[in-house]
């Protein structure tokens, strides 16, 4: 099967100003990554190869890895580690799990072992702080999981932030759902 994704590169960038952001978090740059849909033949292996190689070149802080890291079967996140493993930034790479990481009852689990494994946090309904106080980073369950729920990760991450009003970086996995979380 000859890979469908072998196009040029997409690299969107983009300045966001936070009120209230602490000093020694200006200039923080967070790169997202999104939608490999890896099977072992959809994607090439030189576009991946491209992205992994622009990410690191652009020396990120944080890395967002934001789902369908798989297309269907989960076993083909075991060749696509090798790829993520080369990923660095100062301050941690984190992911969410999209509707394709989900689809199959075994394939969450399989996914995010194999992400844990190589130092990826996944965040399931969860609030960290990645640079520590100052910016809070909500990585949120699918949509359509049956357990997409942002309101206690966005209460803690309001009750952690209320004395430094730190801004928080919703992630959800789907863009639609980012109307949810605001």
């Amino acid at each position: 099967m000859k890979p469908i994704r072998t196009g040029k590169l997409r690299v969107e960038r983009l300045t966001i100003p936070f009120a209230k952001l602490p000093q020694r978090l200006h200039g923080l740059k967070i790169v997202q990554l999104s939608d490999l849909h890896y099977t072992n033949s959809q994607l090439s292996d030189r576009l991946l190869n491209q992205a992994i190689d622009t990410v690191n070149r652009n020396a990120p802080d944080i890395i967002v890895l934001t789902g369908d890291f798989i297309h269907d079967e989960p076993e083909p996140i075991d060749s696509l580690i090798p790829f993520l493993k080369r990923l660095h930034a100062r301050h941690g790479i984190y992911a969410i799990l999209g509707n394709h990481d989900i689809y199959l009852p075994e394939a969450r689990h399989y996914v995010t072992r194999a992400l844990s494994r190589i130092g990826i946090c996944v965040l399931w309904n969860q609030v960290v702080y990645p640079a520590g106080d100052g910016l809070a980073l909500v990585g949120l369950a699918d949509l359509w999981s049956g357990e997409f729920d942002p309101r206690p990760s966005f209460a803690t991450s309001i009750r952690m932030c209320r004395a430094s009003c730190c801004p928080t970086i919703p992630t959800p996995p789907k863009p639609c759902a980012a109307g949810v979380v605001t």
